[in-house]
């Protein structure tokens, strides 16, 4: 289907897509007659094949979407395309011509040809997918673009319907899924899943199924870490700009006065009148003001050493490891600390979780696949091995409480997934085939699941 832009009317949500095309415009002997209007316009698309057809929401289409770019008769020029769902909230895959180049850009074939893979959205039945082609100077000037009119477009037109089993979520982009993860508030769901274009925090309203991005932020940066407060007050960690904090979820301001240096946090925490943030080379910091100011803090002297897995204690007692798995105590919001000897049999290889459940008990996740639930006094304990033979990297992680039972996820065995003491401290049978990189347990007891794919919600 063809369509002429300048009688269309620029709605929908843009989409994250905009792809560079080089193409000659030798003109194909095969290629339809095109009616060149009086208008200026020095290239066309069409489609080819690939409209009208129908899949299921959160997956991507059977067939690629075939389009032809062309040139006036002897032009040779710069092409970009942009998307917009008029209907939707998919995504657009781009098929490369060369498999060695990046996978948002593309170059059609000698015969002008762009293949692009649709993926479904989630929230309408019937979806559209608006593409418009822009020539030359928007390549120079990608600013000029919305100011531009479009040479062409086209609309293409696709059926979704839901999933049985389990579904993919949409709305949302997983590019690190070792570092994402999920949280509850006060009813919503919220995804941090860094990435630089829109920072990477999504909020979800139907139990995880949609998920919408949040914006304005002040910084093209990639967030690794969110948390609330009080009076719902949402703090956010950069990778290298620092905190930031907003009162409704759209106007954010920065909290770095006395941090010494931004980059490569290493652990976050927000507690009853105090704030922690570590970096990988200035160390331990605290703000007692929500954040006006941090100030510096050491421990055992320890001016530049990065901490992990920060976490206080029912009792008010504050825990740390640093990065050679040291275990430190504070009795006083962090003014001194202590470190104390935990037994290797309660820390296999490198450590990889540590939470404090609400029994008050310390839970260490650590390497040949061994979960350690230790006394705050004592610390002393019990294990709980799930090595299995011929199995390298194995280890626990993403240790989560919810009705007062223990979740973890055993990551590199030969029977890897996530075990609960809910099951005897056995393996939850979810029927999910996929490797599973982390996950959230909702309120009603269902579950997220994080893999190399995305998010994947339960269908009810």
């Amino acid at each position: 289907m063809k369509l002429n832009l300048f009688k269309l009317k620029s709605s929908g949500v843009v989409v994250s897509l905009c792809l560079l095309l080089l193409a000659a415009c030798k003109k194909d002997n095969n290629q339809p007659e095109l009616t060149w209007p009086e208008d200026g316009r020095i290239s066309a698309i069409e489609l080819i094949s690939g409209d009208k057809q129908a899949g299921i929401f959160g997956e991507t289409l059977k067939d690629s979407i075939v389009m032809k770019v062309s040139g006036r008769e002897g032009k040779s020029r710069i092409y970009w395309l942009k998307y917009r769902f008029l209907e939707g909230n998919g995504n657009v895959k781009v098929a490369p011509s060369d498999p060695f180049e990046y996978v948002d850009i593309s170059r059609p074939d000698n015969d002008g040809y762009v293949k692009l893979k649709w993926e479904l959205g989630c929230n309408k039945e019937e979806q559209e997918l608006l593409v418009l082609l822009y020539s030359d100077s928007i390549y120079y000037n990608p600013d000029y673009a919305p100011n531009k009119p479009a040479d062409d477009s086209v609309i293409v037109s696709a059926k979704g319907s839901k999933p049985t089993g389990w579904g993919k979520s949409c709305g949302c982009e997983i590019n690190d899924y070792y570092s994402s993860g999920i949280f509850s508030h006060n009813g919503k769901l919220y995804l941090v899943s860094p990435n630089a274009r829109n920072g990477g925090l999504y909020m979800s309203e139907d139990g995880g199924i949609n998920w919408m991005p949040l914006q304005g932020f002040p910084f093209s940066d990639e967030i690794v870490s969110a948390r609330f407060g009080e009076n719902n007050r949402l703090y956010v960690l950069t990778r290298n700009s620092g905190v930031y904090y907003s009162d409704n979820l759209s106007n954010w301001s920065s909290l770095n006065n006395g941090l010494l240096g931004f980059s490569y946090p290493s652990a976050f925490l927000i507690a009853p009148n105090f704030m922690y943030v570590s970096f990988e080379y200035n160390g331990l910091f605290r703000s007692a003001d929500k954040g006006a100011f941090w100030k510096k803090i050491l421990v055992e002297n320890g001016y530049a050493t990065p901490y992990r897995f920060i976490s206080r204690n029912a009792n008010n007692d504050l825990y740390l490891f640093d990065k050679w798995d040291t275990f430190y105590v504070s009795k006083d919001n962090g003014d001194s600390w202590k470190s104390i000897f935990i037994d290797y049999q309660y820390r296999r290889s490198t450590i990889e979780d540590f939470k404090t459940g609400p029994d008050g008990k310390l839970y260490i996740g650590s390497g040949d696949a061994t979960l350690a639930i230790i006394s705050p006094d004592t610390f002393d304990g019990i294990t709980k091995s799930y090595y299995t033979p011929n199995s390298s990297s194995q280890h626990i992680n993403h240790i989560q409480f919810f009705n007062n039972q223990v979740y973890f996820l055993v990551n590199g065995s030969n029977n890897d997934g996530i075990y609960s003491s809910a099951t005897g401290w056995g393996k939850v049978d979810l029927t999910f085939k996929n490797r599973i990189f982390n996950y959230h347990v909702k309120e009603d007891g269902d579950f997220l699941l994080m893999t190399d794919r995305g998010v994947y919600y339960k269908v009810k």
